[in-house]
Parts: structure tokens; C-alpha cells; sequence
């Protein structure tokens, strides 16, 4: 009996143990091509990341660097050196692509809502708030940014604080017009009782016109009190 368990023990320590999940992963901090770092786990054995890649240290990422563009390429996976890239390239392309896409869309719906379209109205369309309403929110952040931070801005990049031109162009509160907004009165005045504006001669001015003094409870009732308006009688 003593020779069984003598033997037993020598097998067992011969046979190696399973290896959990802590000894097959290793963790990380890498720089990308900017220098900034980034956390991350990876397999030992092939050196590709498992789970979210998250910034690590006190940058920050104004443009919310999606997952699928934060790339890990193993350089030399059997002397354990990884490194960070960020794919600019793609990126940008698909946000090109993207808002290609959204222009498209803004010029069906202004000529939907609209009937005609000019030229001259095509760089205005963006602040059209009927057009914005009807094909959302355009594709952030533009390709213009992204392409300033594959050149090296350090504020898009998140190595400096955002300016106010910045943060309007990834579309955060300037802190200018924070304070202006801060500083306007509390209570809008109104007119006086039973005075009625005219009318505004602009369709999109006139919307909110018919809102507050028109009756209309709709977009489309206003939109007929403006045909009503500018029809002439035959």
C-alpha cells in the first residue's frame, strides 16, 4: 500500500499542472505613435489583446478612439515586444465615407421639405434646423479633425487642453458663450398683450412664428399656413 502511494505521488508531480488564465495572459503599457499609453491585456502566445484596450495615465481622448482602430501589431512575438498604432488611414476613410453619406441625405430632405434648391443654399443646409431634424446628427468626429490629429495635434490628440476652437470643432461647449449664456437675462421679455408681429418673409423664421402666434400645433399646419400665405389668388 505504501508503494502505491509512493508512486502515485511521483506521477503527480511529473504530470504538469493546467495553466489558469492569469498564466497564459500577461498585461500591458504601450505607447502609440504619439507616445501616449494605453492598457491592455494579451495572449502570451500569440500577443493578440483580449478585452477593451483603455487609456492609461492622465491624457485624455477628446475623439473617443473607437476599439477597432486601435491596433496592436506584434513586432517580435517570440521576444515579447508589442507596440500601439492607432489606424488613422481607415479611419478617416470611413468617416469620409460617412459623411458623404449624410450630405446626401441632407439634400433629399431639403428638397422633401423645401420643393426646390439652389446652389447658393447647399453650405447653409447643416444649420437648417428642419434638414438637421430629418437626417440627425452628422458623423462625429469630421474627417478634417481626425486628419489635424493624424498630423499631431496635441489637443485633439488629448496631450493639451482644448481651446475654444477645439472644442467647437468636436463639439463641446465653448467656455466664451458659457458665460455670455450665464450672463443673459433670466426671463425673456414678451411682447405686449395683443401685439402680433408680422410674419417673417424667411420659411424657417416663420416656423417658430406660427408656433407661438399662428396656432399651429404642428410642422405640417405650418407649413400650410405658409403656403396659404405666399399663394396667390388666381
Amino acid at each position: 500500500m505504501t508503494r502505491i502511494l509512493q508512486a502515485n505521488d511521483f506521477w503527480r508531480d511529473k504530470v504538469a499542472t493546467p495553466k489558469n488564465q492569469a498564466d497564459q495572459r500577461r498585461d500591458l503599457v504601450l505607447a502609440d505613435q504619439f507616445g501616449r499609453r494605453w492598457f491592455m491585456s494579451i495572449e502570451i502566445l500569440t500577443g493578440e489583446p483580449t478585452g477593451a484596450i483603455t487609456r492609461a495615465g492622465s491624457w485624455l481622448d477628446p475623439l473617443k478612439t473607437p476599439q477597432q482602430f486601435i491596433k496592436v501589431p506584434p513586432t517580435d512575438i517570440a521576444g515579447g515586444q508589442w507596440r500601439v498604432e492607432i489606424d488613422f488611414p481607415n479611419w478617416i476613410q470611413q468617416q469620409e465615407a460617412a459623411e458623404e453619406y449624410w450630405g446626401q441625405m441632407m439634400r433629399r430632405a431639403a428638397l422633401a421639405i423645401y420643393k426646390k434648391l439652389d446652389p447658393e443654399d447647399l453650405p447653409h443646409l447643416e444649420n437648417d434646423v428642419l434638414v438637421r431634424e430629418a437626417v440627425g446628427r452628422k458623423p462625429w468626429p469630421s474627417s478634417l479633425v481626425l486628419r489635424a490629429a493624424q498630423g499631431g495635434d496635441r489637443q485633439y490628440l488629448g496631450l493639451e487642453p482644448l481651446d475654444g476652437e477645439h472644442r467647437k470643432a468636436v463639439g463641446l461647449p465653448v467656455l466664451m458663450t458659457q458665460q455670455t449664456v450665464a450672463a443673459a437675462p433670466a426671463v425673456v421679455e414678451m411682447p405686449a398683450a395683443g401685439h402680433v408681429p408680422e410674419p417673417p418673409d424667411q420659411y424657417q423664421p416663420f416656423v417658430s412664428w406660427a408656433f407661438r402666434y399662428g396656432g399651429a400645433k404642428s410642422i405640417a399646419e405650418a407649413a400650410k399656413q405658409w403656403k396659404d400665405l405666399h399663394t396667390v389668388p388666381a
